[in-house]
């Protein structure tokens, strides 16, 4: 029989995998009911940069950069 605490901590890890899977099948719901939603040329819904994927240069310290949510929502549309 295995030890308690030893049991424990598996079934507290086993929850922790599920609550991520859940996580993880909500963010990939949400994407995939957001796809076509608002998003042109190169950018996420709601992204509206001049430069596709990359921030405007009225956005402070990251103005110019590549913007990470237009490289997933790229990577994950095709």
């Amino acid at each position: 029989m295995k030890d308690d605490g030893l049991f424990k901590a598996e079934v507290r890890l086993r929850q922790s995998y599920q609550e991520r899977y859940f996580e993880l099948h909500n963010l990939i719901k949400l994407w995939h009911e957001q796809r076509g939603h608002a998003a042109s040329r190169g950018n996420s819904p709601n992204h509206g940069h001049s430069v596709p994927g990359v921030w405007d240069s009225d956005n402070g310290d990251i103005a110019n950069t590549e913007c990470a949510e237009c490289q997933l929502w790229n990577k994950v549309k095709t």
